[in-house]
């Protein structure tokens, strides 16, 4: 499969623009490879940080929604057999994202799974998918999670966005960066 060679560019930028961050080329794990494996870890107030990211680089190849959910689940449950505890009690939620890089852009049937929105009552873990189209200058994801603002039990048209507490705003933005260094 021939690349977008838009790998190195990534482990560089991330390793220069973040602290506590890890980069694995070639990552493999439960029968798959991401071209990029990233971990970063921090901290907000008492709450740790656990942001897992598995990078592929799908070149001009066209990607199955089969394949995406295969490796996406296969990242699921290679992160979460790390965490000992059920997922209901955990203090320490992974957020685990597999982002996708094309260059002929992807599916209706695969944008679709992209932006399905993925929370759970249960809890215990967050985890995303996200496609970026360097063709077409665009990514694909399920946005920012944003919570309504209640004044004394009546909720208000404010919703209040989270950028580094909230997992998946934290991976928004994140990915958010990626494709500007990457989309020319």
């Amino acid at each position: 499969m021939e690349q977008t060679n838009s790998i190195p560019e990534i482990k560089s930028f991330v390793e220069s623009a973040y602290k506590n961050i890890e980069t694995t080329l070639n990552k493999s794990f439960n029968g798959t490879t991401a071209d990029l494996y990233i971990f970063r870890k921090g901290k907000n107030f008492v709450f740790p940080q656990r942001d897992y990211f598995f990078i592929y680089d799908t070149g001009n190849e066209t990607i199955s929604k089969k394949s995406v959910e295969e490796k996406h689940e296969a990242a699921r449950n290679f992160i979460n057999s790390m965490y000992k505890m059920p997922k209901a009690l955990r203090f320490s939620v992974p957020n685990i994202c597999s982002i996708f890089i094309g260059f002929n852009g992807f599916s209706e049937e695969v944008i679709n799974l992209a932006e399905y929105n993925t929370r759970s009552v249960i809890g215990g873990e967050i985890h995303t998918i996200y496609l970026i189209d360097i063709k077409n200058k665009v990514f694909f994801g399920q946005g920012i999670n944003r919570v309504p603002f209640v004044v004394d039990g009546v909720t208000t048209g404010l919703k209040l966005e989270f950028k580094k507490i909230d997992p998946q705003n934290r991976a928004f933005y994140f990915v958010q960066e990626i494709a500007k260094v990457i989309i020319k």
